[in-house]
């Protein structure tokens, strides 16, 4: 009531008329927030607040106030239960007062980007320290520890990213949800103009990761190296792509922060274990195998070990990883032994790609149930 009655000297009127003067010398606010705060259960702090309640309803203030609720309230009913929804900005200005805010919310917090640049860095120079360099002479072991460079390249970029997109998404699922039921914007323009605003970042991040990493480890380094260098940056961001688009399903579907960080492992566990890496794919259970289909880990591992493998020779030196007498002589041999097929490269850029589409349709379907239902309680409670 008192936030209605626009000046202090006005409110300090208002509130003189119905008995509540301020005394002299006494700050005004103090005085309103004593008064405010006066024992409820006692019979005189309950004549206090209903008398200065009766009062504010009979006056023009109150009635501008009520009528402005009723207004607010028609307002939302038409806007999430009518057949054509009202907003006062179009679809595209949606999108660029969002982005333009999202764009906004990550310049003003400088020091966070730099701190994921720096983790970055130093995560690639650890890594690339722990197998530098294992492309100088291609032995036997070198396949074991290029391997296992190549996976832990696959881990790093997509568990850093999935969990960083689950934090912000879940931590500003409140404020989404007020706005939307407020007909700020379509969930769709906050959907799409979130992911826009944030992309950069993340790519920029894997391009840097990705290419302090190929070159400490030294990978691939033979003819057209230039262009196997490119190919594994590409794939590193599409896999990227496909994380993000992950992540925000995931965050969309569980609403909360907590709830999304307890699924999270459950989802992705089955789809790192089936990655072809851990286990051999001729070994998989039959009723299991439909799992690494929409694995991104799997298209992944696939396109990268083609891309380090394919015509390239080996020395064999009587040190295996296999514990066997077998010796990989080529590249081919290594694809074959883990049974990645070089002819599946650009279907599984395509299936890659799908993911990324699926994903993110999975969202915001998901986003928009979630904000409908959201609405409809807080109209229902208005």
């Amino acid at each position: 009531m008192i936030g209605t009655l626009k000046t202090l000297n006005f409110a300090r009127t208002k509130l003189s008329r119905i008995g509540f003067p301020v005394p002299a010398y006494y700050n005004p606010a103090d005085h309103y927030l004593a008064m405010l705060a006066a024992n409820k259960i006692t019979n005189d702090g309950q004549r206090t607040y209903q008398k200065i309640c009766n009062q504010f309803e009979e006056s023009k203030e109150g009635d501008r106030v009520v009528k402005f609720v009723e207004e607010i309230r028609g307002h939302r009913m038409v806007c999430h239960f009518a057949d054509s929804f009202a907003y006062n900005a179009s679809y595209w200005d949606q999108m660029i007062v969002l982005i333009y805010r999202n764009v906004l919310t990550v310049a003003r917090e400088p020091m966070i980007c730099r701190a994921r640049m720096m983790q970055n860095v130093f995560i690639a120079l650890l890594l690339g320290a722990i197998y530098f360099p294992q492309g100088k002479e291609l032995g036997q072991a070198s396949v074991m520890n290029i391997n296992g460079a190549i996976f832990i390249f696959l881990v790093n970029i997509s568990f850093a990213n999935v969990y960083l997109v689950i934090h912000v998404f879940c931590s500003e699922m409140g404020l989404f949800l007020r706005e939307y039921s407020s007909c700020l914007y379509r969930a769709s323009a906050y959907y799409l103009s979130k992911q826009i605003a944030e992309l950069p970042m993340f790519l920029l991040n894997t391009v840097i990761f990705g290419s302090i990493f190929y070159w400490m480890v030294g990978l691939y380094s033979g003819e057209n190296f230039s262009e196997r260098f490119l190919t594994f940056i590409a794939i590193g961001c599409l896999v990227t792509l496909v994380v993000l688009g992950f992540g925000y399903m995931v965050s969309c579907l569980s609403g909360t922060l907590p709830v999304a960080m307890a699924v999270n492992p459950a989802l992705t566990a089955p789809l790192f274990l089936y990655a072809g890496y851990f286990v051999n794919q001729d070994t998989m259970q039959s009723w299991l195998v439909w799992i690494k289909y929409i694995s991104w880990f799997f298209y992944g591992m696939e396109l990268l070990m083609v891309n380090q493998w394919q015509g390239i020779e080996i020395t064999c030196d009587n040190r295996n990883i296999t514990g066997s007498s077998r010796c990989f002589e080529t590249g081919e041999a290594v694809l074959d032994f883990f049974k990645y097929n070089p002819d599946f490269f650009y279907r599984d850029i395509g299936l890659l790609l799908l993911l990324v589409i699926v994903f993110r349709l999975i969202g915001i379907i998901a986003l928009q149930r979630r904000a409908l239902n959201s609405a409809r309680r807080t109209n229902t409670f208005l």
